[in-house]
Formats: C-alpha cells, sequence, structure tokens
C-alpha cells in the first residue's frame, strides 16, 4: 500500500517527479560549479536545526551514490587506457570514500568526463 506521504502534492506534481527533478538539478548543479557555492550551504543550514534534512538526503542520493556507481563501472570496466593503473586507483578510492563517507564526488568526474555512456547512466 502506498503511504500517505506518497501521493500528489499541492499542484498536482507526484512527490517521486519533484524528487528526481531535485536529484537531477543537484547533480548538474555540482558539475556547473554550484555544489559548494550554493547546495552545501543550504545543505548545511537545513541540518542546523537538527532535524531530518532533505539536502542532505538529496546530496548523499544525487551525488555520492551516483559516484560510487560510476567509480565501480570504471573498475568493473576499465578500458584499454595507457592510465588504468591509476583509474582504477582513483575509482576504488572513490568508490570506497563515497560509500563510507559520501565525501569524494570529484572521484569520478574524469570517467563520466571520457564515457558517454558513463555519463548517460548516471542521469538514468
Amino acid at each position: 500500500a502506498i503511504g500517505q506521504g506518497d501521493g500528489p502534492i499541492p499542484g498536482g506534481w507526484p512527490r517521486a517527479a519533484l524528487g528526481a527533478a531535485a536529484g537531477l538539478a543537484m547533480n548538474r548543479g555540482s558539475r556547473a560549479g554550484h555544489y559548494h557555492t550554493l547546495l552545501l550551504p543550504l545543505a548545511l543550514l537545513e541540518m542546523e536545526r537538527g532535524g531530518m534534512a532533505l539536502l542532505g538526503a538529496h546530496d548523499l542520493l544525487a551525488l555520492c551514490l551516483t559516484c560510487a556507481g560510476a567509480c565501480a563501472a570504471q573498475l568493473a570496466c576499465p578500458g584499454p587506457r595507457a592510465s588504468a593503473v591509476s583509474d582504477s586507483r582513483l575509482a576504488a578510492r572513490g568508490l570506497r570514500t563515497n560509500l563510507l563517507c559520501g565525501d569524494y564526488v570529484e572521484a569520478c568526474f574524469p570517467f563520466l568526463e571520457r564515457s558517454r555512456v558513463l555519463d548517460g547512466a548516471v542521469y538514468a
């Protein structure tokens, strides 16, 4: 059964659609350089109240876990590059740090820039 919080919000938009749009905006904003100037301060202000933090949850889901997935994909299919050893080290560190601490989303950016397939999968 669907819980009370799963219905549409005022205005007719389903909560899942707004959550997905917020996740996409956060992911794109991170790549455009807006994370440290806009998203992180807003998340910290929200967390300062001491309750549950929606922006912190979006940060974890839209950035940290997608980056961990991109790093895991890089480890699973490294590709024939001269920098395969350094790529695997970066991917392993990014995977470990994002799963344990959730604080190294920049680790996946080189992999996303080189692979359109991986880049598209991060947004899917």
